[in-house]
C-alpha cells in the first residue's frame, strides 16, 4: 500500500509532484488513480487531490478512475519530456524566476534562453510586462503565444526535439539581427572557471545574444555548482549578474565576486556578493 511518507519519495513538494502527475499523463494520455499513486509513492487521495488543483488550472481533465489529457492544438503545450525536466528542482526554479523578474521592467525586451530555468523566467512575468522576449526556446514561444502585450521574437531554424529549441545557421543569423537589454541565460553546470553547457547545446546563438545585450544573467540552481559540465561556454567574467537559490560554494561565490559579476540569493532581502 502506498504512503506520503515512502521513504524514496522525492520531490521539493507538491508543486513539483503535480509537475510530474502532468507530464505523466500528457506521455500516456490517461492514467488511472492508482498507478499514479503507484508511481509516485504517495496515497491515492493525494494524487486525486493533485489531479483536482491540475484541472482547476487547465493542465488535464479529470475523468472516471484516472486524469486524461486535454487535446489541444497540436504544439500548445510542452512536451512530457520537457514538462519532466521542469519538475526537477522546480521549487528553487520559481524561487530564482520570481528573483530574476526583479530585473525585468515592463517595457524590456530581453533575450530567454532554451532550457527549464528560463522558462520558469518567462512564466514568471508579471501582468504588467509588456515588452518583447526574443528567444530560441519553443516552450517559451508556445507560452507566451497567448499573452497579446508580449511581443515575441521566436529565433527560428532547425528545429533540435532533445532541447526543444531553435538551432544552426538560421538560427545563429537571426541572432545576430535582435537586440536586448538583458540576456536570461541557463546552464548545464558551473563552478570557478566559467559555466557548462552539454555538447549539443547552443552555443554560438547564446554566446551572440549575449554579445548584443547590455547585460547577461545567469540564472542556476544550487545544484549545479561544481557539476560537471562537458563543454564550457563562458568564464563568468562575461557575465553581469547571477542569480540561484542558494549561496554557491565560497570558492564560487569568490570567482562571481571577483568578475565583477552580481550574485542574487533568491527570497534574500539584499543582493549578496554585490561588486565592491
Amino acid at each position: 500500500m502506498n504512503t506520503e511518507s515512502a521513504p524514496d519519495m522525492r520531490y521539493d513538494g507538491a508543486a513539483q509532484r503535480r509537475e510530474r502527475i502532468l507530464g505523466l499523463v500528457r506521455s500516456a494520455g490517461f492514467l488511472p488513480v492508482a498507478d499514479l499513486a503507484e508511481e509516485l509513492r504517495v496515497s491515492e487521495q493525494t494524487v486525486r487531490r493533485d489531479l483536482r488543483r491540475l484541472e482547476e488550472a487547465g493542465g488535464l481533465k479529470v475523468v472516471y478512475g484516472g486524469a486524461s489529457a486535454i487535446q489541444s492544438a497540436p504544439g500548445l503545450a510542452p512536451t512530457a519530456h520537457f514538462a519532466t525536466r521542469a519538475g526537477r528542482n522546480a521549487a528553487a526554479k520559481r524561487r530564482i524566476a520570481a528573483r530574476a523578474v526583479e530585473l525585468v521592467d515592463d517595457h524590456d525586451a530581453i533575450a530567454v534562453d532554451s532550457g527549464t530555468t528560463p522558462f520558469a523566467l518567462a512564466e514568471a512575468l508579471p501582468p504588467t510586462f509588456g515588452g518583447t522576449v526574443i528567444t530560441t526556446s519553443i516552450p517559451v514561444i508556445q507560452l507566451l503565444l497567448h499573452r497579446e502585450d508580449v511581443h515575441v521574437i521566436g529565433l527560428g531554424g532547425n528545429a533540435v526535439s532533445n532541447r526543444e529549441a531553435f538551432a544552426g545557421p538560421m538560427t545563429l543569423e537571426a541572432a545576430a539581427r535582435v537586440r536586448a537589454r538583458t540576456m536570461f541565460l541557463g546552464a548545464e553546470a558551473a563552478d570557478a572557471r566559467g559555466l557548462y553547457i552539454i555538447a549539443d547545446g547552443n552555443p554560438d546563438v547564446q554566446l551572440r545574444l549575449m554579445e548584443n545585450s547590455d547585460r547577461s544573467v545567469l540564472l542556476i540552481d544550487h545544484t549545479k555548482f561544481e557539476r560537471p559540465g562537458p563543454v564550457l561556454l563562458t568564464p563568468l567574467d562575461r557575465l553581469d549578474a547571477v542569480v540561484t537559490d542558494e549561496r554557491p560554494p565560497a570558492d564560487i561565490e569568490r570567482a562571481i565576486r571577483a568578475a565583477g559579476a552580481e550574485l542574487y540569493v533568491a527570497d534574500s532581502p539584499t543582493t549578496a556578493g554585490t561588486p565592491e
